[in-house]
């Protein structure tokens, strides 16, 4: 992206004003006179002082830039030793078993060294190459990350991107690595699937079993993998997508979305926490999963709002009902469908989401 300079006050003009410095293959191109249109306050401090940077007539041609991938062989190895994986534990504790279990493989979750009990989140791209490796510790408990001024090494932040260190003892001085949208791998085994996107890994994890009608993928923060850069945002070309940033990133996301708007992605921001937060909820930054996911003090399991486990509605189990002798109706429910009606009809917060975003997983029966 070129950005426009405004030479009076030596400062660039925000972000989204400038052009794509692949602009025929992009397209993308915002200049100030159309800010000033849409921001007519904004006049006052430009003073028609501004100027697009100089361009190069030519560029010098260079070498396709190298990605390095992490051996697929790593991952494996990490795909293990589950009973001392504190993020697998609280999943145990909220799902049942083979939920759980669909989950591990579902999102190629590893456990790590690293600290004891902590849990590798693993950035895999559609074609299958192995990005990175986001490690983090989790209260098994509670399902909170272990922040930064509590044990172990106290002081020191609990996530860790392990892919240049792995890279370099695999032999590679200088280790060049772009990551993706955390689940990106799910994209190719449904190809027409809207996808919704969180921030956290857990929360996509999490809201996978609860929302199955989406994709659900992780940027793995506010702007974490880059994610409004087209090499990154590409993979959902031709998608619907659905962003649902934490409470206090509703505007900034929304401002992202508008740019990818802008260059053709189908792209929307659900308004769902706003509507739900009051003033601590924000503070506090609440997600998905803090409103939709609520453990039972006694029992651990996930409860919907009226307090039956949440593991009852999962696809899992619906697959797991006996098959009767009944004859179809003209129109049925799908198994989702039909566990939609029953959150449905116990979850109003579950509705709202629904009604937003015109989830109708119902299909004809011949």
């Amino acid at each position: 992206m070129v950005r426009y300079k405004d030479n009076e006050k030596n400062e660039y003009l925000p972000d989204h004003v400038g052009r794509c410095d692949r602009e025929q293959s992009c397209g993308y191109h915002y200049n100030p006179k159309q800010l000033i249109e849409d921001n007519p306050g904004l006049m006052e401090g430009l003073n028609d002082n501004w100027r697009k940077p100089d361009l190069p007539t030519s560029r010098p041609q260079t070498k396709p830039e190298t990605i390095h991938f992490i051996p697929s062989s790593l991952m494996e190895k990490t795909c293990s030793k589950y009973s001392h994986n504190y993020f697998v534990s609280y999943l145990h504790s909220l799902f049942a078993d083979d939920i759980t279990n669909d989950l591990i493989q579902r999102f190629k979750i590893g456990t790590s060294k690293r600290w004891e009990g902590a849990t590798v989140f693993w950035q895999v791209d559609k074609l299958g190459n192995i990005r990175q490796a986001k490690v983090m510790l989790y209260n098994p408990n509670t399902g909170k990350r272990v922040k930064e001024d509590q044990p172990p090494e106290q002081g020191r932040n609990k996530i860790f991107f392990a892919g240049k260190q792995i890279l370099k003892s695999q032999g590679i001085a200088e280790p060049n690595l772009k990551q993706c949208l955390f689940g990106e791998h799910q994209l190719p085994l449904e190809p027409n699937k809207s996808v919704a996107i969180v921030e956290s890994e857990k929360t996509a994890i999490l809201m996978s079993v609860l929302l199955p009608e989406y994709i659900w993928l992780a940027t793995g923060g506010k702007n974490g993998c880059r994610w409004t850069e087209l090499s990154v945002f590409k993979s959902l070309e031709g998608r619907n997508v659905v962003l649902f940033p934490d409470l206090g990133c509703y505007d900034d996301w929304s401002e992202k979305a508008e740019l990818l708007k802008r260059i053709g992605f189908k792209i929307s921001v659900s308004q769902f926490l706003e509507d739900q937060a009051n003033q601590n909820d924000k503070l506090n930054g609440f997600d998905l999963v803090d409103y939709l996911i609520k453990p039972d003090a006694v029992g651990g399991w996930a409860l919907t709002e009226t307090g039956y486990p949440m593991f009852w509605d999962s696809p899992l189990q619906a697959q797991k009902k006996p098959v009767t002798d009944a004859k179809p109706k003209e129109r049925i429910r799908s198994p989702e469908g039909k566990i939609l009606d029953t959150m449905v009809s116990k979850n109003p917060l579950v509705t709202q989401l629904v009604e937003c975003f015109d989830l109708v997983p119902e299909k004809q029966i011949a």
